[in-house]
């Protein structure tokens, strides 16, 4: 008798789990379903090459270590009360659908919500990629140790190398039930106020509301959507369906998760197509709805099609991009935040010589750098060197000041931001590269042993030996990062 290992019934058990999520959805027609299985199919059929294991290696090497998951953990707690502060300005402006206490359900929410949220963190370690994702979605897919034929001693390898990406996945799990039950409570209570007199029948507005908020959100698949859609939907009607999908959509783009419109979805097909685009761009879906959340934060946000429909919100984040825009220039001007080191050298080595890091806050008598906390970086970041330029150019003599040396330096203010950013030193290194080989040439391979040697491994070394390097090629950078 055949006999199947436990990692092949697996993966069938992983196969028709995924026809089932097909199946079960909702809003599909049968030619879509079936158009959905042939895909999911496909992708079952086919064994992973070579190509798809340095993929797969790649991107857990560049988020391994303790310092991603604990900076995404920061990001959220950063996010989450500038998602309520916004809700509560929107509240207030003429024509809002927003009421002011949902911003008070909101916080309450996120102690709630992170309670209730520490299962979904396990199930999304031991499953490895999102649980709510649905079967055809862009997932690194599990290459090593993956193929039909693969021995025991890779299939460990493959588990080892995908921890980065279960602990990723654990974090990205636990923000998007906080965010899931702080919107819950916003809308519960926002419809129990809006719930006409004569509809209310024996029940209190305070009765809808605690129906609605009690709603079991804690188990969230394609395949059980509709199970508390079914739920939603007996308190408060038709609008169910609609509650679900803001809920979803707003712990999606609480964490950057939110899907992309059809030029990213171009880029995300092309590198399924050729994986060793992951050498030069390892992440997409973030970046882009990273750049997105801050822009958000400037006027563009009332050309933005996630507030199409409700301009107040649009307002209300434009608001507060302003406020963080005149606390920045307040501490730019008291000396307590950093953006970029200076283009002079001998200001730039005076910083560094006065230990002053680059985009960093001085928070009593220390500096914290707030390079990776997202959407906060890229924002605080733009502002910052914005306001540091147009100092720089007042306070120059009247005969050196240059308006389009001025514009110049506003407009680098956005584009440092954007391509200084850890996924996306590759793209930016290739592009300069290819530009001007002699210059940036040497420096774009050195950056590849940040992909060779995982963090985990590099924080090792930091911490046997934190003494910064001179690193002065390829081999040079792979040493810097080896314990040892």
């Amino acid at each position: 008798m055949l006999k199947v290992s436990d990692e092949c019934k697996r993966a069938i058990d992983r196969y028709y789990d995924q026809l089932d999520l097909i199946d079960n959805a909702t809003g599909l027609t049968p030619s879509q379903k079936a158009a959905l299985k042939t895909e999911t199919t496909a992708k079952m059929v086919k064994e992973p090459g070579w190509q798809d294991k340095i993929a797969e290696y790649v991107i857990n090497s560049y988020i391994s270590g303790i310092g991603t998951p604990a900076v995404n953990l920061l990001s959220v707690i950063a996010k989450a009360p500038l998602l309520v502060a916004e809700r509560a300005i929107s509240s207030m402006l003429p024509g809002s659908q927003a009421r002011l206490g949902e911003a008070m359900y909101m916080l309450s929410g996120m102690v709630h919500g992170a309670a209730e949220s520490i299962h979904l963190a396990k199930a999304g370690f031991l499953r490895g990629f999102p649980l709510d994702q649905d079967p055809t979605a862009d997932i690194v897919r599990r290459a090593i140790g993956g193929q039909s034929d693969a021995s025991r001693a890779e299939q460990i390898a493959g588990a080892v190398v995908r921890v980065p990406t279960r602990v990723g996945t654990a974090v990205d799990e636990f923000s998007k039930g906080m965010f899931r039950r702080m919107e819950l409570n916003a809308l519960a209570y926002r419809i129990s106020r809006e719930i006409p007199e004569n509809k209310l029948g024996s029940k209190t507005r305070d009765d809808i509301f605690n129906e609605l908020r009690s709603v079991n959100i804690g188990e969230v698949s394609p395949a059980n959507n509709p199970l508390w859609k079914e739920a939603i939907k007996g308190v408060a009607g038709e609008r169910g369906t609609d509650i679900v999908d803001d809920v979803e959509d707003f712990a999606k783009t609480a964490v950057f998760q939110r899907q992309l419109g059809e030029a990213g979805n171009m880029i995300l097909n092309f590198r399924k197509k050729y994986p060793l685009i992951t050498l030069v761009v390892p992440f997409i879906k973030t970046p882009i709805n990273i750049f997105k959340d801050a822009l958000s934060y400037t006027p563009a946000a009332l050309l933005m099609k996630q507030f199409k429909n409700d301009k107040q919100a649009a307002f209300a984040r434009i608001a507060l991009g302003s406020g963080i825009a005149a606390l920045v220039y307040q501490n730019v001007v008291s000396g307590n935040i950093t953006g970029a080191y200076p283009k002079d050298k001998a200001q730039r080595e005076g910083m560094i010589a006065a230990g002053i890091p680059e985009y960093s806050l001085k928070i009593g008598d220390r500096w914290y750098s707030y390079a990776r906390i997202e959407p906060l970086a890229s924002v605080l970041g733009v502002f910052t060197d914005a306001t540091e330029a147009m100092f720089e150019y007042y306070n120059k003599p009247k005969a050196d000041q240059k308006l389009d040396e001025l514009s110049m330096d506003m407009v680098l203010s956005i584009t440092k931001n954007l391509t200084s950013k850890t996924f996306l030193e590759g793209l930016t290194g290739a592009l300069q590269a290819v530009h001007d080989p002699d210059r940036f040439g040497a420096s774009f391979l050195e950056s590849y042993a940040n992909a060779i040697v995982p963090g985990a491994v590099a924080q090792v070394a930091r911490i046997n030996d934190p003494v910064q390097r001179d690193v002065q090629n390829f081999y040079d950078g792979l040493a810097n990062r080896i314990p040892g």
